[in-house]
């Protein structure tokens, strides 16, 4: 990168612009207080724009600095739910979180960036397999595996389906501090339908199968998507705590 920490504080924060805010601000104790976070803000800017190899075009530190504090938990958040599969009480909590940060950052972009706990298995078979679900570890709906998605995609028509289709002046932003944000949206979609519904077309409730093959079915469904990669592992255990075959690649 071959800037300075002080060099890049010089161009975040340009003094002017902050001595302009910081006189017109309503509540100039609340920004004394964010302004002091400025240094580990930086630190922090300096390590993911090292990653990414680019600088956000459109950040303006100085005019968007209430944001900035919530941009930085947000994007250690996204992350994790971005790799993590988590139990639905767990999950739903760190959602909610995400959520109430994209309230405060993106207002106008909420049903599109808000993200939704869904269930790997879907909670619906939880009774027809508790007894399998229970040598798993797993005793109630609550405890199932689950990994975050869009809301817009979860339980949503594709009208929102392509998140970032319309025009947004904090595009550059998110896909600068929320590099996974494909990970999460709707990589596979039928056309009218939502993944819910998706599935429960393509796995209906009334299926008479084994667990086994209906771990086959839902793994055989995630792998027609982008969730495939970080969805085998999951299997792969799942089948290795039951003493099942792996499913083979078709």
């Amino acid at each position: 990168m071959g800037r300075s920490v002080y060099e890049l504080v010089l161009l975040l924060v340009p003094g002017e612009e902050l001595l302009a805010l910081f006189e017109k601000s309503v509540d100039s104790l609340k920004l004394g207080k964010v302004l002091k976070e400025v240094p580990e803000i930086v630190t922090w800017l300096t390590k993911i724009i090292e990653q990414r190899g680019f600088f956000p075009p459109n950040l303006n530190l100085a005019g968007e600095l209430y944001r900035v504090p919530f941009l930085k938990r947000a994007e250690g958040l996204y992350s994790l739910l971005s790799t993590e599969t988590k139990s639905f009480k767990e999950l739903k909590k760190l959602t909610s979180l995400w959520n109430e940060y994209v309230r405060k950052l993106f207002p106008g972009d909420y049903e599109s960036l808000a993200l939704d706990a869904h269930h790997i298995i879907e909670s619906r078979f939880f009774e027809i397999y508790a007894d399998v679900f229970k040598k798993l570890g797993i005793a109630s709906e609550a405890e199932m595996p689950c990994m975050a998605v869009h809301y817009s995609s979860h339980r949503l028509s594709p009208r929102n389906m392509i998140i970032y289709d319309k025009p947004t002046t904090w595009k550059s932003i998110i896909e600068f501090f929320f590099p996974h944000i494909k990970d999460l949206g709707r990589p596979v979609s039928v056309e009218g339908m939502s993944l819910t519904k998706e599935l429960m077309a393509e796995i209906p409730s009334s299926s008479n199968l084994t667990f086994e093959e209906l771990l086959n079915a839902y793994q055989n469904f995630y792998r027609k998507t982008a969730w495939s990669e970080k969805l085998e592992a999951f299997f792969l255990k799942i089948r290795n705590d039951l003493g099942l075959p792996p499913f083979p690649l078709k």
